[in-house]
């Protein structure tokens, strides 16, 4: 992937806490500090560094994905985010047998006087 060298001001933090959920090519631009034909040619080759989603004829770009980029956080890929799925799910299913175990534990064995 390539990197982005920003030739103008790029948006602050409180800048792209103001973005909606995506972000048109135009507004990606802007909040990169490039021009709109850099972000676009990038994208064509398949070297933009941000995830690129086409939605029909539309190119939109998720502003999660932009702000990790601008900002240098980390961003979860997919595979990632279906292992923490899994672990979650892997936790309630351990919560669940943990309740169940509990409540045998408390319950008065059949025949025992209390």
């Amino acid at each position: 992937m390539t990197a982005v060298a920003a030739t103008l001001p790029q948006f602050s933090r409180e800048d792209l806490d103001k973005l909606g959920v995506t972000c048109d090519v135009v507004m990606t631009a802007r909040a990169l500090g490039v021009s709109e034909r850099h972000v676009r040619t990038l994208i064509d080759r398949g070297e933009f560094p941000i995830r690129v989603l086409r939605i029909g004829s539309r190119i939109v770009i998720p502003t999660a994905d932009l702000k990790a980029y601008v900002l240098g956080d980390t961003v979860l890929q997919p595979d990632l985010i279906g292992r923490l799925d899994d672990l979650l799910e892997s936790h309630r299913e351990v919560v669940r047998l943990l309740g169940i175990l509990v409540a045998a534990q408390v319950t008065p064995a059949a025949g025992h006087a209390s």
